[in-house]
C-alpha cells in the first residue's frame, strides 16, 4: 500500500513538473521520438550531401560510403514535420521548382538506416 502511494505521488510531481516546464518553454517545442515495432531504432545515422544548397530547381543527392541506391525511401519534410514528398529513390535528381522558398528535411531510409540533411529552398 505504501509503494501505492509513493508511485502516485511521484506520477503527481511529475506532472506537475511537465506542466510547469511546458509553460516556462512555450517558445522551445521540443520532438520526442519513441521507438515501437513500426518505428525500429536507426542503426545507422549519417548526413547526405544535397546540393546546390539553397536551390530553386534541382538538387543531387549523394549517399556517402554506400554501394547500392536501390531500396530507399526519399521523404522530404517541412520544419513543421509535414511530409512534403515520399518516394521511391534510386540516385535520381530532386525536383524542388514546386516547393515554396523555406527549409526543408530531406531523409533516405532503407531498412534501419537513415540518413538526412537540411535543404534551404530558395525562389529568386
Amino acid at each position: 500500500m505504501n509503494i501505492l502511494k509513493v508511485l502516485i505521488a511521484i506520477a503527481l510531481l511529475l506532472a506537475c513538473y511537465q506542466s510547469r516546464a511546458q509553460q516556462a518553454n512555450d517558445k522551445k517545442k521540443r520532438m520526442f521520438f519513441y521507438p515501437s515495432k513500426d518505428t525500429p531504432t536507426a542503426l545507422a545515422i549519417k548526413n547526405l550531401k544535397v546540393y546546390p544548397n539553397p536551390a530553386s530547381q534541382q538538387v543531387q543527392i549523394e549517399l556517402p560510403e554506400t554501394p547500392g541506391k536501390e531500396g530507399f525511401m526519399l521523404e522530404v519534410s517541412n520544419m513543421k514535420g509535414q511530409c512534403m514528398l515520399s518516394q521511391k529513390w534510386n540516385g535520381e535528381k530532386l525536383n524542388v521548382s514546386q516547393f515554396q522558398s523555406g527549409i526543408y528535411i530531406v531523409t533516405l531510409r532503407k531498412d534501419r538506416q537513415y540518413y538526412s540533411q537540411k535543404l534551404v529552398v530558395k525562389r529568386e
